[in-house]
């Protein structure tokens, strides 16, 4: 079993009280499944076409953000791949 990849970045190096953060995570996860489905097609004289897709199934991985000052960054996107939290500086 292989071991989550993450990496996270700011939109800016610094920030005024108030002024918004927001935190990008893009994450991968090397453990998928594979599998091939197969689709047939057959017309009124038994003729038949296929055509095969192989599938990949990725494990769904939880993400959590956690700020020793107690902000709460709020989940704003997540498309599978990469994050979006925001909270306030």
């Amino acid at each position: 079993m292989s071991t989550p990849t993450v990496s996270a970045v700011l939109d800016k190096p610094s920030y005024s009280p108030g002024e918004r953060m927001t935190l990008t995570v893009t994450y991968a996860d090397a453990d998928t499944t594979s599998y091939p489905v197969v689709v047939t097609v057959t017309d009124a004289a038994g003729g038949q076409g296929s055509a095969t897709v192989n599938v990949v199934r990725n494990d769904q991985l939880t993400i959590s953000v956690s700020d020793p000052t107690g902000k709460v960054w709020v989940p704003q996107s997540n498309d599978g791949a990469r994050a979006v939290y925001a909270t306030t500086a």
